[in-house]
């Protein structure tokens, strides 16, 4: 972080091609480190995805027979047609 930038910028012994390698070192570590929270930042937005998508499932244990009837039409999962199910 700053104090990378901090020695980077104080390096004053040395030559220019290892100033150069210390501030590319420092450019990787910086890409490897956002790369890292974006793709914790992904998983987590995928985790509460899920989540909230288990939490939204309905119990049907608690339907009568024709409340279940009913939510099984709705869905297209069964059909009635003249008065007998498919």
């Amino acid at each position: 972080g700053i104090l990378q930038i901090q020695n980077a910028l104080a390096l004053r012994e040395g030559s220019a091609f290892e100033r150069g390698r210390f501030v590319g070192q420092l450019e990787k570590e910086m890409a490897w480190q956002a790369y890292d929270a974006a793709r914790k930042t992904r998983d987590a937005l995928m985790d509460a995805r899920r989540r909230l998508r288990m939490d939204k499932v309905e119990d049907w244990g608690g339907l009568t027979e024709e409340q279940l009837r009913a939510k099984l039409t709705e869905r297209r999962v069964m059909v009635v047609r003249d008065g007998e199910e498919e």
